[in-house]
């Protein structure tokens, strides 16, 4: 019994790593996008776009190649949902993300379509702004 209890042991130990692990990729892909949204204070659609992107997890590279995927996917969706919210023509946000606007028009479409979405968009724009939920 001894070796499976130093086996147990070992995996507890290993379960410990694998978690700090993932909560200091977790801090650097928050720092990340902090110094990105410092960066491009002026430019709200730069902020949102990253905002949305910590929020589902995803790196900027991957929503903006247009993978789809259902995380890349929603992403880029609220962000969409965001940019049009701020008053950005839907060709406009179309070429944010290098694509038709009526692909935009569906992404906003989508968001307001489904409660989850609408609901992690709108706490993202309520972090940017600094503004409490109605």
């Amino acid at each position: 019994m001894s070796r499976l209890d130093d086996l147990l042991q070992l995996r507890r130990q290993l379960d410990q790593e694998i978690e700090r692990e993932k909560a200091a990729e977790a801090r650097v892909r928050r720092l990340a996008v902090q110094a990105a949204a410092t960066m491009t204070r002026g430019n709200w659609s730069t902020r949102v776009f990253y905002a949305a992107c910590e929020h589902f997890g995803v790196t900027p590279d991957h929503v903006l190649a247009g993978h789809r995927d259902k995380t890349s996917t929603n992403a880029r969706h609220v962000a969409m949902w965001l940019m049009r919210d701020a008053g950005r023509s839907y060709p406009e946000i179309g070429s944010q993300f290098d694509m038709d606007h009526t692909t935009a028009l569906n992404g906003v479409r989508r968001v307001e379509g489904d409660p989850q979405l609408l609901g992690a968009a709108t706490q993202i724009r309520t972090d940017l702004t600094g503004e409490n939920a109605a």
